[in-house]
């Protein structure tokens, strides 16, 4: 019966870390999508020809930003939920 209830904890383990594994992807995979849609030279109409470095910094940083807080959100929610135990 022991044996079963440390299976049973070690399961529980391996469930919660593929699900921080997976809000981990998800983020990335926002963040990959919209350097994505920056990265395809579109032309962006600011009042000059070409946006310059700062635009690219700006992009970068809002980009991280809302990865961060995308990531920070689930977890959140999963420990409200009691999902994580973390």
């Amino acid at each position: 019966n022991y044996v079963n209830i440390e299976l049973d904890s070690h399961r529980n383990q391996l469930i919660q870390l593929e699900l921080l594994l997976t809000v981990g992807a998800l983020c990335v995979g926002v963040y990959a999508a919209v350097g994505a849609v920056f990265g395809m030279n579109i032309r962006f109409v600011d009042g000059e020809d070409e946006p310059g470095p700062d635009y690219f910094w700006r992009v970068v940083s809002t980009g991280a930003a809302a990865s961060i807080v995308i990531f920070v959100l689930i977890i959140m929610y999963c420990k409200w939920k009691r999902l994580l135990f973390v």
